[in-house]
């Protein structure tokens, strides 16, 4: 390494020559920059404003630290992210749409030519790369808000999320920042301007991660399939320090495999959507670099797309969407840390998994992901509502939303927030309605509780009167959500072309990880019966819920 924590010209070369790293920094050349307190906020390191001193700065692959003077140098090839991490209460400057701008492209040649344009040719590399931070208030206790995928196919599912969530949370007080999962849109790349300019109003730093659906699909190579994203959001690998928490920002879509278009050309694949999840060498590279500056009393946040547990599609069977052994390296590289957590989108329906020892986890405790459930909902399905947007509930029974954060030191709880609705709402209960004793349901009261885990304890009593009995926890589908689907079905089958084509039905539920039920008595007799559900996560934090059913 060279001072500063960078890696000399020669030794870069020598990686690249031996396949460690990416094409990125294949032909080196020395890049040099200040980072600066922009106290007039003008973006220009102006007379009398001074270098910030210790902030890492990357090349997408190492990290140097500025000096005292707020210099630093890094190797850099043709096609190269440079940017700043923020840290110790600094933050970058964000454009007319809230977007952070913490990077410098370098693309001496431009993007290579694809269906949706990337970035122009930068030319010969500037004197001197300076990145703008200015101070914040990052005490230890804040709160942020994230979005699983947006995710608009159409401009009306664009206005669907800013009538349906973007107005509910514009200009929310108390939150730091948001964050995009990935997907933030659905192939058509040229929707980026339109889903930022919705989303600025929302009046907070928008940090975004790239998804399966942001990539260019006309290209052969994982490293050029980020081109469009890159151009309007920046690196797809970064990270930043708010407070006591390290944020990583990764990109762990790995576009069509390293063969693609071997594959291709021989027939083999058909669809250039090919993907799975993993990390390249690079990206491994830059998190041990980033991890080497993090304390190990602090918390880390990884934000991704695709999650890290394995895809079950049946009781039985489950399918491997993040590569194992990218996973256990992740896993080694988080070992000495003692409070960890993942955030992934993707799935479209909501699950918390954590991994233990027998996952390959080797810290101490578990290490909790979050699968969040997806602003879009069911990829915005489902009978228009009042106000005109889709129903959209997921295949596990969850309506779409989002997730609030609250971060105190190294701790964290988590909500989700049902759009539209009271914070109040984090369960569904269902009763066959009006009840039918040949129904192969009717025995039971289901609890569907959305941020529900194997650490959740439920229970339910029938009268206000009654004892509290536990619920069982049930792997099955949410039978609210199949009277649901089927209605939906019937009455779209029945609809004009002009709804069928917009609105469409909700995909058909599978079972889900956050069910429970419970045994109605027998002894309850004709009429209307109040039931009330209690749900204590693990944290101890305990929800309520009440149904009225009836009995014929």
């Amino acid at each position: 390494m060279g001072r500063n924590g960078c890696l000399g010209v020669a030794a870069v070369l020598a990686l690249a020559a031996s396949g460690s790293l990416s094409g990125a920094l294949s032909a080196s050349e020395l890049a040099l920059g200040r980072v600066f307190h922009d106290a007039n906020r003008n973006g220009l390191m102006d007379d009398g404003e001074k270098g910030i001193a210790g902030m890492p700065v990357s090349n997408g692959i190492d990290i140097a630290l500025t000096d005292r003077d707020g210099r630093w140098r890094l190797a850099v090839g043709s096609d190269t992210a440079l940017f700043v991490l923020p840290r110790g209460g600094w933050a970058p400057p964000v454009n007319e749409r809230n977007l952070p701008q913490f990077h410098y492209l370098r693309k001496e040649k431009g993007s290579p030519k694809t269906r949706y344009p990337g970035s122009a040719s930068t030319g010969l590399l500037p004197e001197s790369i300076d990145f703008p931070l200015h101070p914040i208030e990052d005490g230890e206790r804040f709160s942020i808000l994230v979005f699983g995928d947006p995710q608009p196919r159409l401009e009306e599912h664009v206005d669907f999320l800013a009538r349906d969530v973007v107005a509910e949370v514009a200009r929310v007080e108390g939150k730091a920042f948001g964050i995009s999962l990935g997907d933030i849109v659905s192939d058509d790349l040229s929707l980026y301007d339109s889903v930022n300019d919705a989303f600025s109003h929302i009046g907070l730093p928008w940090y975004n991660v790239m998804g399966n659906h942001d990539l260019n699909f006309d290209v052969e190579r994982d490293e050029d399939s980020d081109e469009t994203f890159e151009s309007v959001y920046g690196p797809p690998n970064y990270a930043f320090q708010y407070g006591k928490v390290h944020f990583l920002v990764l990109d762990n879509v790995i576009y069509g495999g390293a063969d693609l278009a071997a594959r291709i050309r021989s027939g083999e694949v058909k669809d250039r959507r090919s993907y799975v999840g993993g990390f390249r060498e690079d990206q491994f590279a830059f998190m041990e670099n980033y991890l080497k500056l993090a304390k190990r009393d602090e918390l880390i946040v990884l934000c991704m797309h695709i999650p890290l547990f394995q895809r079950r599609t049946s009781y039985y069977e489950r399918i491997e969407s993040f590569r194992k052994e990218d996973r256990e390296r992740l896993f080694a590289l988080l070992e000495g840390f003692s409070h960890t957590l993942s955030l992934s989108a993707h799935t479209h329906f909501q699950k918390q998994y954590f991994f233990g020892p027998e996952d390959g986890w080797r810290g101490d405790g578990e290490h909790h992901h979050l699968n969040l459930g997806t602003t879009c909902g069911d990829w915005f399905k489902g009978l228009p509502t009042y106000d005109g947007f889709p129903d959209a509930t997921m295949r596990d029974g969850t309506p779409n939303g989002y997730a609030v954060i609250d971060f105190d030191g190294n701790g964290y709880a988590i909500r989700y927030q049902v759009a539209g609705a009271p914070s109040s709402k984090r369960m569904s209960l269902y009763v066959p309605y009006p009840w039918e004793k040949d129904s192969e349901k009717a025995d039971f009261l289901y609890a569907n509780f959305y941020m529900g885990s194997k650490y959740t304890k439920g229970y339910c009593r029938f009268g206000e009167d009654g004892d509290w009995q536990t619920m069982e926890r049930s792997y099955e589908p949410d039978p609210r959500s199949l009277v649901h689907f089927e209605s939906q079905r019937t009455f779209l089958e029945n609809a004009d072309e002009k709804v069928a084509v917009l609105y469409k039905t909700i995909s058909k539920p599978q079972p889900c990880d956050h069910l429970w039920k419970c045994p109605i008595p027998e002894n309850l007799g004709a009429g209307f019966h109040l039931a009330e559900v209690k749900m204590v996560d693990r944290l101890g934090a305990e929800f309520f819920e009440s149904i009225v059913f009836r009995i014929e």
